[in-house]
């Protein structure tokens, strides 16, 4: 499943979208939990409820409330262990995106001589500046009427400047200076 398109097209999620950029919060039963699924662009997970494991060819990670994730764009297993709903904010990011938003603010980057391959999953710390980046986001959906197109590009460009310029986030930022070096798409 295509969860991506599927959390897109649905009337069953909270969410906002600007261009290529979405914002949802996804709910999913323990019964209803996809075995497998994919993306076509990066995303941010923040897990306020629930668990779940997420499979990769190199590692699992276990996600509960609090955590927070990046995926890469590509497929990964996930499944739902947790006996209860499980309920994420997530922020769908494309390459280009995070690559003008580097480019617009001139923002620091990893030396590619010092970056180290990472998975298609990178576990970041919950720090107090996501956490409080995630609630902010979570008052928006509370809302009855939908903030403004050009308030929410900004909150994306807020999660990738705090990324860049925060070190507790070492692999995701070599990850972000490894995309500024690729101009073809990854087959």
């Amino acid at each position: 499943m295509n969860m991506q398109d599927f959390i897109g097209s649905s009337q069953l999620f909270k969410q906002y979208k600007v261009d290529e950029l979405l914002f949802a919060e996804f709910e999913c039963p323990p019964d209803q939990f996809p075995a497998n699924s994919w993306w076509h662009h990066n995303f941010f997970a923040f897990v306020l409820s629930g668990g779940t494991v997420m499979k990769t060819p190199r590692s699992e990670y276990n996600l509960k409330a609090g955590d927070c994730a990046f995926a890469k764009r590509g497929t990964i297993l996930i499944t739902n262990h947790s006996q209860e709903i499980f309920c994420e904010l997530v922020v769908f990011v494309p390459d280009e995106f995070i690559r003008s938003v580097v480019r617009k603010y001139n923002l620091p980057l990893v030396p590619t001589d010092e970056a180290q391959p990472s998975d298609t999953i990178i576990q970041l710390v919950p720090d107090e500046v996501l956490v409080t980046y995630s609630h902010s986001l979570l008052a928006y959906f509370r809302q009855s009427t939908p903030p403004p197109a050009s308030l929410l590009k900004l909150k994306f460009e807020e999660l990738i400047v705090n990324i860049l310029t925060n070190n507790n986030h070492m692999a995701l930022r070599t990850y972000f200076s490894g995309l500024q070096s690729v101009t073809k798409p990854s087959i």
